[in-house]
């Protein structure tokens, strides 16, 4: 686990959620979400038998429906849990930049569309 970051989810204090960076290899590593019962991590260090859900956390080109800006692609800036769905927040530094929420099902192993909502932030004038 590289740079692992928690989180606890509010809505039932149940659950614990794990962001963190997995090296595939030397060259590569992906961002990935691990989620935990609350009470394995008060009781003991939590195992992976105790893991509910671990899955490959999507960047915004994988699910977003609309163009994200290249080459400066949003920073993925944090994550929050509440219930089933985790909340990626993605953003860079600037009065005319867009900022990102993403609302994914923990459930579906795999990214899709059908898995995700999202938000933008601000919303593009009509028309372009």
């Amino acid at each position: 686990m590289i740079n692992p970051q928690p989180s606890i989810d509010p809505y039932t204090n149940q659950l614990l959620a794990v962001r963190y960076r997995y090296r595939i290899d030397s060259d590569t590593t992906e961002t990935r979400i691990v989620v935990f019962p609350l009470a394995a991590a008060r009781h003991h260090r939590p195992t992976l038998a105790d893991r509910l859900v671990e899955r490959h956390l999507p960047d915004l080109n994988e699910i977003t429906a609309w163009p994200v800006p290249e080459p400066k692609l949003p920073a993925l800036q944090g994550f929050s849990v509440c219930g089933r769905y985790g909340y990626p927040f993605h953003g860079n530094a600037g009065a005319h930049e867009h900022s990102y929420i993403v609302a994914i099902d923990l459930n579906h192993r795999e990214a899709t569309r059908q898995a995700v909502s999202h938000l933008r932030w601000p919303e593009l004038p009509s028309g372009t």
